[in-house]
């Protein structure tokens, strides 16, 4: 099809869906707690409303990981995926009405919709490589999800140039979220349309608690304790990103214009005088985020079999959302050095524990491979 392989395809398709929705997604979650803070007292909610929900979303999001592995077991990553994107589209919708009560219990659902949508999504990327092509497809369905911050960015700028007022006005509000939400109504529309994975995953009968226990046991691998520090500042760094680095771009009037230059910080983020270093930092922060979850995703597919693949993408999603999950309720007291401090320490930490991953676990990442290359073979003598 157009010339690419069925995989390809496939996780092509797959890329498009999370551009839409993270386009919606990544690009709300930049102004949540900016949006929240300039209606606090026309509406009558708490003006940290935006930060509290993050952190609830982020909360049921780790919790969520012990319940999603056997859901997505059971539903197949497709479904998985549609179950997402429909709790993202909930959340997105309770920015209409901004009320307090409403968007906590949206977040809510949009924590434990991100485990289901996570958990599928790299089951069907990794039913879709093999060895030699999990590197490309993993990279290219993240930059197709790390391109829709410039297109969010750039979406704001057009809709700043069309608007008189400075502040956030609930005309505006209302304009930016409805078109978030056709957006990710779309991602679900071609979501539905996704095709099977062509490497199709053996099913293992294991009870729930089972499984549980095996993720706990996991847990404790020789890798997954060495990438503990990785995976928790990917955590860290997704919050700053996301919620900090655009409130603190918003709330500093001495940058001047604020709103342009939150919406133009956002487009340096999905890319890579003092305005200058702004950009010059949400283009870093981009880079830094790009290269630490692409190596998290590959290195977990290579080190692991199919069989506990999805065990080790829960433990490392619950410790990137715990981590997240911190670092929001701490965003509403801490200042941004003090954010600074502890993204520091992790990140120093997360990088050198990194270096004693791949080289004692070679056999084992080279017998993970033999399983994909073996698994195309018997499914075509099956047909």
């Amino acid at each position: 099809m157009l010339g690419l392989s069925q995989p390809t395809w496939n996780i092509c398709q797959l890329g498009v869906v999370f551009f839409f929705n993270f386009f919606s997604f990544f690009t709300l979650s930049s102004l949540s707690q900016t949006i929240v803070q300039s209606v606090s007292q026309q509406e009558g909610i708490n003006e940290h409303a935006g930060y509290y929900a993050a952190f609830i979303t982020y909360l049921v999001f780790t919790i969520g990981h012990f319940v999603a592995t056997p859901i997505v077991e059971i539903i197949t990553p497709k479904w998985s995926i549609v179950s997402g994107l429909i709790g993202y589209a909930m959340f997105e919708a309770a920015f209409f009405w901004m009320n307090e009560y409403f968007l906590y219990f949206s977040a809510a659902c949009a924590g434990f919709s991100g485990s289901l949508l996570w958990t599928g999504q790299f089951d069907y990327l990794a039913q879709n490589c093999e060895p030699q092509t999990l590197d490309r497809h993993s990279s290219n369905l993240l930059g197709l999800t790390q391109t829709s911050l410039i297109a969010g960015g750039a979406y704001l700028l057009i809709i700043y140039r069309f608007q008189t007022e400075s502040n956030f006005e609930l005309p505006l509000i209302r304009l930016i979220i409805g078109s978030f939400l056709t957006c990710t109504l779309i991602a679900i529309a071609i979501a539905l349309f996704l095709p099977k994975p062509c490497f199709k995953a053996e099913k293992h009968n294991i009870p729930y608690f089972k499984h549980l226990s095996e993720i706990a046991k996991i847990s404790f691998d020789r890798n997954l304790l060495l990438l503990f520090f990785t995976f928790c500042y990917s955590g860290l760094e997704l919050s700053f990103f996301s919620a900090v680095f655009p409130t603190m771009v918003s709330f500093t009037k001495a940058l001047g214009n604020t709103r342009d230059l939150n919406a133009i910080a956002s487009i340096f983020v999905g890319i890579g005088n003092v305005s200058a270093i702004v950009l010059i930092c949400g283009f870093l922060l981009g880079v830094g985020d790009t290269i630490f979850n692409q190596q998290c995703y590959t290195i977990l597919s290579d080190i692991y079999s199919h069989d506990k693949r999805i065990e080790a993408f829960a433990v490392y999603r619950f410790y990137q959302s715990a981590a997240s999950c911190v670092a929001m309720f701490y965003s509403a007291y801490a200042l941004l050095r003090t954010h600074i401090i502890v993204l520091s320490i992790f990140c120093i930490l997360g990088t050198v524990t990194f270096f004693g991953i791949r080289l004692p676990d070679k056999l084992a990442m080279i017998q993970s491979g033999v399983d994909l290359e073996q698994r195309p073979s018997a499914i075509q003598g099956e047909g």
